[in-house]
Parts: C-alpha cells; structure tokens; sequence
C-alpha cells in the first residue's frame, strides 16, 4: 500500500471539501503514480472521466507555484 495526499471536492448545492493523506492498494490507480505526477477525476451523470499528467516538467511545475502564490497574496 503507498500513501497518496487526496483531495475531494463536491459542487453539489451543499458543497464540501477534504484532503487527507490515504492508503492506495497497489491495483489502485493511484498508486501507480510516482513522482510529482497527479491526476484528477470527475464523476459525471453519465461516465467518469479522468486525467493523468505524468511527471510534469520544470515550466509546469513553476508555473503552478507562481500562480498559487499569485493568488494567495492577491
């Protein structure tokens, strides 16, 4: 079992949202993630639908901390 840090988010009329550090069975998905690879997954009315960036290079990762801090002192 690997430990993957989880976020959930719910938009339904009462919205919520967690995160929390869980266990990933080895068959799971998400525990074949390595690195600073993440993925998301949306749970829509007919299918689920979801999206993997494997190991995202230097430009995607700065940009993302760029935009983060941006935001937070905005």
């Amino acid at each position: 079992m690997r430990y993957k840090l989880v976020c959930r988010a719910n938009a339904a009329a009462t919205a919520w949202m967690q995160r929390a550090a869980r266990g990933a069975a080895r068959h799971r998905p998400l525990a074949n993630l390595e690195g600073t690879s993440s993925a998301v997954r949306f749970d829509l009315d007919v299918f689920g639908l979801s999206l993997v960036e494997h190991n995202p290079g230097i430009e995607a990762t700065g940009y993302g901390l760029l935009a983060d801090f941006l935001r937070a002192v905005s």
